[in-house]
């Protein structure tokens, strides 16, 4: 999360592309790597107690957020966030 996060506090918004649980991808039969999300969020800010320009990802950092479809900002910690990488190809 460190290259979020330093994004996140030089004043770059953000897109990710979410992954749901159970999900079969690539997404409308495309090829990968087009369709390998189930939606697009955009990340829009961060906050923390700490000096931004430390790149260490604090316990307390929170990042701003929308939801796909939403109009209000969600607030989420950055560790609360799954990072693995245990993706068959197919199935999240």
């Amino acid at each position: 999360f460190r290259w979020l996060k330093g994004h996140l506090a030089h004043g770059d918004p953000v897109l990710w592309m979410i992954l749901w649980n159970n999900g079969t991808y690539p997404i409308y039969n495309l090829t990968a790597p087009a369709g390998m999300y189930g939606h697009v969020e955009p990340v829009v800010g961060i906050q923390s107690r700490h000096p931004l320009d430390d790149p260490t990802v604090f316990e307390d950092d929170v990042v701003l957020h929308y939801t796909d479809a939403g109009n209000q900002t969600v607030y989420r910690r950055l560790t609360s966030m799954d990072a693995s990488s245990s993706w068959d190809g197919h199935t999240a």
